[in-house]
């Protein structure tokens, strides 16, 4: 993915002349770009066109470049209103597609509904990669240790983020619905609960119920309660529907394998110089692009070529 600035008519120019036929523009550096390509070049279809993966970064928009899912959507705006996305030259069409984690977009009903902007399935691409690929081996390759006892601390892979989504259920409810009304609060997405013992503990129902005060007290002044109470049941609905993974974030997965290996007593001492993410780099390469998982992606990237 090259570093190199272009205005984003200079972009639409460049693709235009390109010999690949699909572009992707992604929002974030680490694991977006691999992850859509791979999607895509699973395809034979796109294996034939040819696939290029850009970060937002790289595409000027009015005199800002930034990364990041507001500027991934500006770019598609750009796009957009000059009927950019798709080009028609003599050698062949030319697609223009944003890649782009789900988040929190579907909670709050703000997801753009285009076939040139394809989510996550998940809530963000690296809990698509440990949710769907060979989390155990991953770990095992990550942490230098047997993969036999990998299993049994992981459970052979089991649904580790249901796990997390139920166990943590009040923690993310209330930060996701918290962020929805724009308050700022105690959830800190980037860190474990601190409202289930030790983390990964039982839910401390005291310290649930004062966050929830507290929460509810700011939210109250915005006079957004309503949206409050709705954002956490619409929560509760995708947890019983099946779908606990709109509701983890990858980082949390990637942490959480971290803990059950950690913790496991029959587990030799794991590798700890390791970068937190590198399981999900291990995991990305275990990922078998013919499974079920990935009828999501392949319906909206034919459906992004034929638009």
């Amino acid at each position: 993915m090259t570093k190199l600035r272009r205005n984003v008519l200079a972009f639409a120019a460049r693709v235009k002349l390109s010999k690949h036929a699909l572009w992707i523009i992604v929002e974030g550096s680490n694991h977006d770009g691999p992850f859509f390509e791979r999607c895509a070049n699973s395809l034979p279809e796109v294996q034939v066109m040819g696939v290029v993966v850009r970060l937002a970064e790289t595409i000027e928009v009015n005199g800002v470049v930034a990364g990041g899912k507001d500027h991934v959507l500006a770019v598609f705006r750009a796009l957009d209103e000059v009927e950019k996305l798709r080009q028609s030259p003599t050698a062949g069409s030319r697609n223009i597609v944003m890649g782009l984690d789900r988040d929190y977009d579907s909670l709050a009903g703000r997801e753009v509904v285009s076939p040139h902007v394809i989510y996550t399935n998940a809530m963000d691409a690296e809990a698509e990669i440990l949710i769907n690929g060979d989390v155990v081996r991953a770990a095992s390759s990550a942490y230098s240790l047997p993969v036999r006892e990998c299993a049994l601390a992981l459970r052979s892979g089991a649904d580790l983020a249901g796990e997390l989504a139920s166990l943590w259920f009040e923690w993310i409810s209330f930060g996701i619905a918290a962020d929805l009304c724009g308050v700022g609060c105690e959830v800190k997405h980037s860190k474990h609960s601190r409202i289930n013992s030790e983390g990964y503990g039982p839910l401390r129902k005291e310290a649930a119920d004062e966050l929830r005060l507290k929460i509810g007290a700011a939210v109250a002044k915005t006079g957004l309660a309503e949206t409050f109470e709705a954002v956490i049941d619409k929560a509760a609905e995708t947890l019983s529907c099946g779908k606990p993974e709109r509701l983890v974030r990858g980082k949390w997965v990637m942490h959480y394998v971290w803990h059950l290996v950690r913790c496991d007593p029959n587990l030799a001492a794991p590798e700890r110089n390791v970068r937190a993410d590198t399981v999900v780099k291990t995991c990305l390469e275990t990922l078998d692009f013919g499974e079920p998982w990935m009828r999501h992606y392949r319906t909206r990237l034919l459906a992004a070529i034929a638009a």
